[in-house]
């Protein structure tokens, strides 16, 4: 399970080692910022996102969330080179008890999420990406998908099957947005 207790604590400006959380306006900006490894998870990106997503959430000023990251990158996906030995018996368990939980938050907040993607976005950073209710990409972001073997393969496959897809895929390659549930919240209080 993911700890999420490495930012609880701080004021609501300050800056994690990993991520950074901003509030303007009503507006929480979340961004990684592991500019080295293009913004990869690893277990440490993990827990302080965790901790930022419940942080937005909790705060009474926040109308809306912004996810982005750092540098030219959203995010590379999981880190590939931090070595495997997390307490799960698989990467499936890896995918469902720490990323699951954060795309759950997301997709269940009160409050609409951005995806702000200004590079590439892979493996699992294009699932928080297209999780979101609403992706800006620059005219240099792409989404990317691995098709090859090994824990990317797996992570992915796992992750399909641990939430099911969220957006359907209409002519021309669109993709027909969903309802989001904070849309539904709003229009339920009007």
């Amino acid at each position: 399970m993911l700890e999420a207790t490495l930012c609880e604590n701080v004021s609501m400006n300050e800056n994690c080692p990993l991520t950074r959380y901003q509030v303007e306006a009503g507006v929480a900006t979340i961004t990684l910022q592991r500019p080295e490894a293009m913004n990869a998870f690893n277990a440490a990106l993990r827990n302080e996102l965790m901790a930022q997503i419940r942080r937005a959430e909790k705060d009474g000023d926040v109308r809306v969330v912004v996810l982005t990251g750092g540098a030219k990158a959203f995010s590379a996906g999981a880190d590939l080179n931090e070595p495997y030995n997390p307490p799960h018996e698989t990467v499936e368990g890896l995918i469902i008890e720490e990323y699951k939980p954060m795309l759950d938050a997301i997709a269940g907040s009160t409050k609409p999420y951005v995806a702000a993607v200004q590079g590439p976005a892979a493996g699992i950073g294009m699932s928080f990406a297209l999780n979101c209710d609403l992706m800006l990409m620059a005219e240099e972001a792409y989404l990317y998908a691995a098709e090859g073997a090994g824990r990317a393969r797996a992570a992915g496959a796992a992750l399909f099957e641990a939430i099911g897809s969220q957006c359907h895929v209409h002519d021309a390659g669109r993709l027909h947005p969903r309802r989001s549930r904070a849309a539904e919240h709003h229009n339920r209080q009007s």
